[in-house]
């Protein structure tokens, strides 16, 4: 997936897989408020230049990746929360996810179940932190 990101720009694939890596913690607690700006930070750090086009392709090439485990809960996942929330319990949730999941939270099998979502990427925080 990493090397194909890369290429979408022509970029030299060890280089922008170790950049990419690089940023995880970055992308998570909202440094880069989109990953097409994660992405356009690393092409800079290649000084490679690519149009906007070539980010958003490079971009869904990671969403496309990306997406399946945030709209994928397990049956288990889902009964453990179904009867969670049926004892009346309150559920919170604190993603470890880049920008793109608050966009994309409503649509995925979650949201119905997680009565309070707080995202890595909009709050600066990540699991573990002995802050929260």
């Amino acid at each position: 997936m990493i090397d194909n990101m890369a290429a979408a720009a022509g970029a030299e694939a060890t280089e922008f897989r170790t950049l990419w890596r690089a940023q995880y913690v970055d992308r998570l607690t909202g440094v880069h408020a989109t990953e097409s700006a994660n992405v356009q930070w690393v092409y800079d750090k290649l000084d490679v230049a690519i149009d906007d086009h070539g980010i958003e392709q490079s971009n869904q090439i990671y969403l496309d990746f990306a997406k399946p485990f945030l709209m994928t809960l397990g049956d288990s996942g889902v009964e453990t929360l179904t009867n969670l929330k049926e004892r009346g319990l309150k559920i919170g949730s604190l993603s470890d996810y880049g920008p793109w999941v608050p966009h994309n939270w409503r649509t995925s099998p979650f949201a119905d179940l997680i009565d309070l979502p707080v995202y890595s990427s909009k709050s600066g925080m990540k699991n573990p932190n002995h802050k929260l």
